[in-house]
């Protein structure tokens, strides 16, 4: 014959071999509930990387453009200034050129993405001294600031 302790454990372990409903449903409540805290911050994170591609790829032309002024004499395409830069299924990519500015703009395809520009012209002090300068603004949300003739970013 068992003893009435081996009685003992034998039915406690066959009574507490499952989780009950409750416990399944707080642990799905607490899951729940984390989620719809961390959901929102990984799509703003998503975004900024997304940005951040169109930040980069209008500060690479800003200094292309210093340079090609620098060994041309003049401001380039985007084609001439070979950087390798396309489209992308996040933004669309352009270069406008004046004699004294170029602007360049990255127009967000996705519409919950901000859009980006940026400005390289030239400036000549009262001594006669020529300096570019450079500027990248980032617009609202699926717009593109407008730079032409801005020397800082507007509101």
């Amino acid at each position: 014959m068992k003893t009435l302790l081996q009685r003992y454990v034998l039915l406690a372990s066959q009574k507490d071999s499952g989780f009950t409903l409750i416990e399944l449903l707080v642990v799905i409540v607490i899951i729940g509930v984390l989620a719809a805290i961390g959901l929102p911050s990984y799509l703003n994170a998503a975004n900024q990387a997304r940005e951040s591609e169109a930040r980069n790829y209008i500060g690479s032309i800003n200094r292309a453009q210093q340079v090609q002024l620098f060994e041309t004499g003049s401001y380039g395409t985007l084609e001439q200034l070979n950087l390798g830069i396309t489209d992308s299924e996040n933004y669309s990519y352009s270069v406008t050129v004046a004699a004294t500015e170029a602007l360049a703009s990255a127009t967000p395809v996705n519409p919950t993405l901000n859009g980006f520009a940026g400005r390289t012209y030239t400036t000549v002090n009262s001594e006669g001294n020529a300096a570019t300068s450079t500027l990248l603004c980032e617009g609202d949300v699926n717009s593109v600031p407008q730079l032409s003739g801005q020397a800082t970013c507007p509101e």
